[in-house]
């Protein structure tokens, strides 16, 4: 086929593609960043500085195209399109971001629980718990134990967990053997 046979896309033809990618990219950056702090509270505060004037004013530049649609300068203003889907797949992505952490603070308490057998029967035949988890062996500790200055502590009478919970400032999650619970702390 000719070259200048060949078919052009017209504009607006391929928008969906903008979505799509967005939507990608937005999974990508809320899996990998796991809803942390700095994560939220740029997506939160792009809601004042960059949503909110790009949902005013693409209505407005909606009309004008249509009201003066041969006018070539209007063509620069498909962009309020590309920034209002590029921003809303940013706040998509603090949503899983945050559902990430929700599954990775359920994984945690998981282990906990699974620990609770092997643990009481280290008391029952040492008398003590122990002081790391490496007396069990080969064990999957959930990364947020590993990271995030998350850690085991035991020795003696009483045995716990803690780790810092990213998308808090300040704040992280705490387990006692003798209380049975977990409690939330934030400053």
């Amino acid at each position: 086929m000719a070259k200048s046979q060949e078919r052009r896309a017209k504009p607006g033809e391929q928008r969906w593609r903008y979505p799509a990618i967005v939507v990608a990219l937005a999974f990508t950056l809320g899996w990998y960043t796991e809803g942390n702090w700095a994560h939220l509270m740029l997506g939160f505060t792009s809601v004042l500085f960059v949503g909110l004037p790009f949902l005013i004013f693409g209505p407005i530049v909606f009309v004008l195209k249509k009201i003066f649609p041969s006018k070539g300068w209007l063509h620069v203003m498909d962009f309020p399109y590309v920034v209002i889907v590029a921003w809303l797949g940013f706040i998509l992505s603090c949503f899983i971001g945050l559902g990430v952490n929700e599954y990775r603070v359920y994984e945690v308490k998981a282990f906990a629980e699974d620990m609770k057998q092997p643990l009481e029967t280290y008391y029952e035949e040492y008398g003590v718990y122990p002081e790391t988890l490496e007396v069990f062996g080969e064990i999957h500790i959930p990364s947020r134990l590993t990271d995030y200055f998350g850690d085991y502590f035991g020795g003696g009478g009483t045995y716990g967990y803690s780790f810092d919970d990213p998308t808090a400032m300040f704040g992280g999650w705490d387990y006692s053997s003798s209380s049975g619970e977990w409690s939330y702390w934030s400053d």
